[in-house]
């Protein structure tokens, strides 16, 4: 190790290694031809040679073995910034790079033969000239990102790639659940948005709070893919979290199809999410109506008062049930206090109250018919001759206020 030394291909097929410190040669292997062009890959255990039949063959000297090989090849080159990476030129033109054990992919094209490879520039001679040629490392390094090798991947698209491919890595990556490729690729294209994301699913995936379903559906939901996300929230069992995905994008109608074989309990909150929405959007009628059709009565009562809409507050009241007594009592007390007498009379007889309605006619300052129907009431007669009788004294009617009082 550290000794300098020498790789020599002989004519005889032979290939021999020599070290400076070393009078002793040694066999590496044998080709079936004369040797035309030869590399050691920068950690020194694999070997490619060429012979004169144009045949590539790779091998693993660790192991003694033939990795692949290839024809109609006239050179090849490691990669000195990437072990497992060769390039070869083809005799009939062209350039091929391989990475790995992955097949090669469709050759670049070039003129001349490979002499080195460094990086993403192969360096190719032609007669006396030498010249530069840029690889197009993206196609290999989507080799390995759909072979599912994201580590090879990311050793390739630090060679050179386009942003274009940095950002599909970390794509790919990231719904692989491979958080930490997909960090350093978004590292790469400085998008903080996404960053942030991942900092926030590997915190929860180190807790163990999400399944790998939920992770994943969360980012399908980050890049715009909801229809998967929702499947995936399914599967996972988190319905909820479809709703509220769809809920805050607005998109009801896509909620109400996945919810078309749900549970009555999420249908129910996909509506009131949609009453909320329509809040927010000064649409108080259709919020209201909306709570009506999810059993949300008070609130959709609490709505229509605060636009104040009495015949709406009416109508309400007539369609609930006799039993529902607390929302029948809410419009009765918003249509008195909107001095809707007449309206909210009817609603406290729905609900039996005759007292109340006695009341209303009371503040109504509508005394004979106050009196007849508290005739049937003796048990407020005496408190409606007393307001009566308070009434008259306010009115500087004395002599009929004493009256009125005597009654009472």
């Amino acid at each position: 190790a550290g000794c300098e030394g020498l790789l020599l291909g002989l004519k005889s097929g032979q290939v021999w290694r020599i070290f400076l410190d070393n009078s002793l040669p040694i066999l590496v292997t044998t080709v079936l031809s004369s040797v035309r062009c030869l590399d050691l890959n920068a950690t020194r255990t694999k070997l490619a040679v060429v012979d004169d039949a144009g045949r590539l063959v790779v091998r693993d000297l660790i192991t003694d073995t033939m990795l692949y090989q290839d024809a109609n090849v006239n050179s090849v080159a490691w990669n000195t910034h990437l072990e497992s990476m060769l390039c070869y030129s083809h005799t009939t033109g062209g350039l091929s790079v391989r990475v790995g054990s992955l097949p090669p992919r469709s050759p670049q094209s070039m003129l001349g033969v490979v002499v080195g490879l460094c990086g993403a520039t192969a360096f190719c001679l032609r007669g006396n000239v030498m010249s530069n040629v840029p690889l197009a490392l993206g196609a290999t390094m989507w080799q390995f990102v759909e072979a599912g090798l994201f580590e090879d991947a990311y050793q390739v698209a630090c060679l050179g790639v386009p942003l274009s491919d940095w950002e599909g890595l970390a794509q790919a990556a990231l719904e692989a659940l491979n958080y930490h490729i997909a960090r350093e690729a978004y590292v790469k294209v400085r998008n903080l948005p996404w960053l942030e994301l991942i900092n926030d699913l590997k915190e929860r995936q180190k807790r163990g709070d999400n399944s790998k379903e939920v992770l994943l559906a969360d980012t399908y939901a980050f890049t715009g893919k909801f229809k998967e996300a929702a499947r995936l929230y399914q599967k996972s069992g988190n319905n909820s979290k479809a709703l509220a995905m769809y809920s805050d994008l607005r998109m009801f109608d896509l909620a109400q199809e996945f919810l078309k074989e749900g549970s009555a309990a999420d249908k129910k909150e996909l509506i009131r999410r949609r009453a909320e929405w329509a809040c927010s959007v000064h649409e108080p009628r259709a919020a209201a109506e909306l709570l009506l059709s999810a059993g949300e009565s008070q609130r959709a009562i609490e709505i229509v008062a605060e636009q104040g809409w009495t015949d709406v507050l009416l109508d309400i009241g007539r369609r609930l049930n006799a039993s529902e007594k607390e929302p029948l009592e809410l419009i009765a007390t918003h249509l008195r206090r909107l001095k809707a007498l007449p309206l909210a009379a009817e609603i406290y007889r729905k609900l039996g109250e005759e007292e109340q309605v006695v009341q209303l006619h009371v503040e109504a300052r509508d005394w004979p018919e106050a009196f007849r129907l508290a005739e049937h009431l003796p048990k407020i007669l005496p408190s409606i001759h007393y307001q009566h009788a308070q009434w008259l004294a306010e009115s500087d009617q004395f002599i009929s206020a004493h009256e009125a009082y005597v009654l009472a």
